[in-house]
């Protein structure tokens, strides 16, 4: 049986510029605002026997501006046979909102991010598996495999969004309702000169901005593959890497204007999209020299069709989405000083 207990302390504080002042509308008044946490955890980690260890926490949070902040969480340690581990998470998600979040004011002739002092903070639970196993070969060769289920349901989530288009604007703000699901698998393996890895992973997402408003709660999937291959050369201090990424069709819930006048919501989707990289890596002067040369998005990816977004009050809605600007090649050398 093992006891931890422990604090935390953040104190934070920052004044606005001369021009801030416009923001409260009153010349020259000082604009400069304060964020205090406090928090206070204990924890243990009980052995219950050779194989199943817990660990429970509790957390209390305190803010000069928020009300205090209670997080528990439960975690459970099971060593299966054959080397098979798992690991179990259940706890509150409970989080009072950062000063970057509450304070931003970021506003030029390009970018417009604002804070909003009126945030609530974020309620909700999450749950956390994951089952890991090791494998070893005869032939040296090793496979590292984790296979994670995960679910995170909040109130008052806390996102930056889009309040106004034209011209654009984004500012902090708490999203009634959203869910997550999520199925992730991932591998590593490693044998001699071979390296690589392998992800899998499958989410749904159900985001309510406005529990008043007539919002679709439903959920909205996304599957995404990613994988990378390293062969190396000891002979000639020489590796080559290729990474690839595959992102599945992306939902969004879009609202559009039918022929009687009447706003409904309804689901777009941007096709499926895929990334191809290569590299080699090789090194000189007794590993001081590095170079890197490869190219970028071998598949010459520019656009993507998309139907995810809704059209202005004088167009149409953009049918393609600009991701890239197409196949690239790079050089890069390092080289390392040692004083």
């Amino acid at each position: 049986f093992n006891l931890q207990t422990g604090y935390e302390i953040g104190s934070f504080s920052g004044k606005g510029s001369p021009f801030a002042s416009s923001l409260i509308n009153s010349e020259n008044a000082s604009v400069s605002n304060e964020l205090n946490n406090y928090d206070f955890f204990v924890s243990s980690e009980i052995e219950v026997s050779d194989n199943w260890s817990l660990k429970p926490g509790v957390r209390i949070s305190f803010s000069n501006i928020f009300s205090p902040q209670h997080m528990i969480s439960v975690s459970s340690r099971i060593d299966l046979k054959n080397d098979y581990e798992l690991r179990t998470i259940i706890g509150s998600s409970n989080r009072t909102p950062s000063y970057d979040e509450l304070y931003t004011f970021f506003v030029d002739v390009n970018h417009n991010f604002q804070g909003n002092p009126e945030l609530d903070p974020e309620q909700g639970y999450s749950v956390f598996t994951h089952l890991k196993k090791k494998f070893n070969f005869k032939n040296d060769a090793v496979l590292n495999s984790k296979l994670s289920l995960t679910y995170l349901d909040l109130k008052d989530r806390i996102e930056f969004i889009i309040v106004n288009v034209n011209p654009l604007e984004s500012q902090s703000n708490n999203i009634d309702s959203y869910k997550f699901a999520g199925l992730f698998f991932e591998n590593s393996y490693n044998q001699g000169r071979f390296k690589g890895s392998f992800g899998f992973g499958a989410q749904a997402i159900s985001k309510i901005l406005d529990s008043n408003s007539d919002a679709q709660d439903d959920f909205l999937y996304n599957v995404q593959l990613n994988s990378n291959i390293t062969y190396t050369i000891p002979k000639w201090n020489t590796s080559a890497t290729v990474y690839f990424k595959h992102v599945g069709t992306q939902e969004q819930f879009v609202q559009k204007q039918n022929a009687q006048g009447e706003f409904t919501f309804e689901r777009g989707q941007t096709d499926p999209i895929s990334f191809l990289d290569a590299s080699v890596r090789t090194t000189f002067s007794k590993n001081k020299l590095i170079a890197t040369i490869g190219v970028r998005n071998l598949l010459d990816i520019d656009t993507v069709n998309t139907s995810a977004f809704d059209g202005g009050a004088h167009n149409d809605a953009p049918s393609q989405l600009p991701l890239a600007y197409g196949r690239s090649f790079f050089l890069k050398l390092n080289y390392i000083l040692k004083i």
